[in-house]
C-alpha cells in the first residue's frame, strides 16, 4: 500500500512538471504541436506581371480583379486591376484627406464576391469604423461607391488592432492590450461579447505589444482565426465557437518568452511574416530557421512559404527566389500574387497545392 502510494505521488508529479513545462515553452494559450513535414520543398521563380504601382504592399483577390494596398501612395490607398489583362480599372479608390470620402488611414478587412458582384470592407481612419464599397459599381460608374458604414462603438478604440468582417451583424475585434483578447461586435446593437485570451498570463503588460507581433487572418466559414508569429516559431489557431486553441509548430518546443523579452529587436531572429488565406488553406510567409530583422530583405535564401490547412495540417513547403510580401491566391487559377519588396513588382507564382481549384 505505501509503495502504491509511492508511485501515486511521482506519477502526479511528473504530470506536473509536464505541464509546467509546456506551459512555459508556449506562450499561446492553448495546446502546443509539433508537425512534421516530410515531403519535397518546392523552388519556385516568380513570373513578373506587367503593373505598375507606387509603394504596393498588399494585394487582394475576388473573382477576376486584384485589388493593391499603397500605404506610402501621396494620393491614395488603393487600386483595381484586372487579372485577365492587368489593365488598371479604377485608379486612387480611397483618398488620403479630410473632405467626403477621403480617409486618414485605410485597412482592407475583406473581400468577397456575393451575387451581385464584388465587394470589400475596409477599416478606415485607424479602425474608427468600418466602410462596405461596392467594388463592381464603383468601376462600373468610375466613382466610389460606398453601400454602409459601420461605426465601431467600442471602449478603447486605439486599442483595437484588427476587426475581421463576420456576416452582416458582427465583427470580430483583436485588442493588442491585456494579453490580446478576442470579442464579437455587434454593430446593430452596439454591443460587443467577450470570447477569450489569445496569451498565456505569462504575457504581462502592453509594454511587450512588438515581442508579440502576429499577422492573422480570419475565416468567416470555419470561425477561426490563424496566424504566424514573427519572433515565435509557431503558427496560432483560435477557434470562436468549436474547439480549443492551439499552436502548431515545425520544431519541436516553442521559443520561450524568457529567452526574448528583453532582447533588442535587431538581435530577435524573424520566424513567420505576410500571410494570405482562402476557405481552404492558409498561405505563410516563413524565414526559415530564422533570420535578423532586414529591411531590405537581402537573405533570399531564406524566403520559404508554408501551407497549412484551417485546421492545423502541413501541407506544402515551398522556397522563394525574392523577398514576397502582401501575398494572395487565386484559387481559380493557382496563381500567388504578390509584391518583390526589392524591386516594388507586382510577381506572380504559379503554386501546386493538392487541392481541386474552386
Amino acid at each position: 500500500m505505501i509503495m502504491q502510494m509511492k508511485v501515486h505521488l511521482i506519477v502526479v508529479f511528473l504530470f506536473t512538471i509536464a505541464g509546467c513545462h509546456r506551459q512555459s515553452y508556449n506562450i499561446f494559450n492553448g495546446e502546443f504541436r509539433y508537425v512534421e513535414y516530410s515531403g519535397k520543398i518546392e523552388m519556385l521563380t516568380g513570373e513578373e506581371v506587367d503593373i505598375d504601382g507606387l509603394g504596393i504592399r498588399r494585394t487582394w483577390i475576388a473573382d477576376t480583379l486584384l485589388l493593391v494596398w499603397s500605404p506610402y501612395n501621396e494620393e491614395s490607398f488603393a487600386s483595381i486591376y484586372s487579372l485577365n489583362s492587368n489593365k488598371l480599372l479604377y485608379n486612387n479608390l480611397l483618398l488620403i484627406g479630410r473632405g467626403p470620402n477621403e480617409y486618414l488611414y485605410v485597412e482592407i478587412a475583406h473581400l468577397y464576391t456575393d451575387s451581385s458582384g464584388v465587394k470589400a470592407w475596409f477599416s478606415v481612419n485607424y479602425r474608427e469604423k468600418l466602410i462596405l464599397v461596392d467594388i463592381s459599381s464603383t468601376i462600373l460608374q468610375q466613382r466610389l461607391v460606398v453601400e454602409r458604414e459601420i461605426e465601431l462603438n467600442v471602449e478603447e478604440k486605439g486599442a483595437i488592432h484588427a476587426a475581421f468582417f463576420d456576416r452582416d451583424t458582427s465583427i470580430v475585434l483583436q485588442k493588442i492590450f491585456h494579453n490580446d483578447h478576442l470579442s464579437i461586435y455587434n454593430p446593430v446593437s452596439g454591443e460587443s461579447r467577450f470570447i477569450g485570451w489569445l496569451y498565456s498570463d505569462e504575457y504581462p503588460n502592453y509594454l511587450d505589444i512588438e515581442v508579440f507581433s502576429v499577422y492573422y487572418v480570419y475565416n468567416m466559414e470555419k470561425s477561426v482565426l490563424a496566424g504566424g508569429m514573427v519572433y515565435f516559431n509557431q503558427i496560432n489557431f483560435y477557434p470562436l465557437k468549436i474547439g480549443v486553441p492551439y499552436s502548431i509548430s515545425t520544431v519541436r518546443r516553442a521559443i520561450r518568452y524568457d529567452n526574448i523579452k528583453s532582447m533588442p529587436t535587431s538581435d530577435r531572429l524573424n520566424y513567420y511574416g505576410p500571410i494570405s488565406y482562402d476557405e481552404d488553406v492558409i498561405i505563410l510567409t516563413s524565414y526559415g530557421s530564422g533570420k535578423k530583422d532586414d529591411e531590405h530583405c537581402n537573405a533570399v535564401e531564406n524566403i520559404f512559404l508554408h501551407v497549412v490547412t484551417w485546421e492545423g495540417a502541413l501541407l506544402k513547403i515551398f522556397k522563394l527566389d525574392c523577398c514576397f510580401v502582401g501575398h494572395s491566391f487565386d484559387s481559380r487559377t493557382g496563381y500567388l500574387y504578390g509584391v518583390d519588396i526589392e524591386t516594388d513588382r507586382i510577381l506572380r507564382y504559379k503554386i501546386n497545392l493538392g487541392l481541386s481549384m474552386h
